[in-house]
């Protein structure tokens, strides 16, 4: 439990942060192929005609049984890497410690909006007053 708190905070070790980074990639990327291959055969996905955010799209001509994954995929990219943007942060602190903290802020103001692209699919549908999905989704998304 002592090492998730020190790794949650930034406080990893060289081995830890690989392994933070591997299981970003790989649990990232995993969870986008399932979505990818949810797509149906009389719609399939092609990132030559689609955009990636697309696979979240919960819209009948695009994903609506599998939208779900990578959602989960935005949200926990976005929130894996928080910890990896605190332990950048702390080592680049050593030669500038107000810029390693205003990168960060940038950064995590990043993370948010990824987390943010997860949580509004590019959908059509009102979802809070007159706005869209999809409304909500281009603006965290840019």
């Amino acid at each position: 439990m002592e090492t998730v708190k020190r790794c949650i905070t930034g406080q990893h070790s060289k081995a830890e942060i690989r392994l933070h980074l591997a299981l970003l990639a790989v649990g990232y990327w995993v969870l986008v192929y399932f979505a990818w291959r949810g797509y149906t055969a009389e719609r399939p996905y092609s990132i030559m005609t689609h955009t990636l955010s697309a696979l979240g799209s919960f819209d009948d001509h695009h994903n609506p049984q599998w939208f779900w994954l990578f959602s989960v995929a935005m949200v926990y990219c976005g929130a894996a890497m928080i910890p990896i943007i605190l332990y950048i942060r702390r080592k680049l602190s050593v030669m500038s410690e107000a810029g390693a903290w205003i990168g960060s802020l940038f950064f995590i103001l990043g993370c948010i909006a990824i987390i943010l692209t997860g949580i509004f699919p590019d959908a059509h549908g009102k979802v809070i007053g007159n706005w869209e999905w999809r409304q909500i989704h281009l603006k965290t998304a840019v």
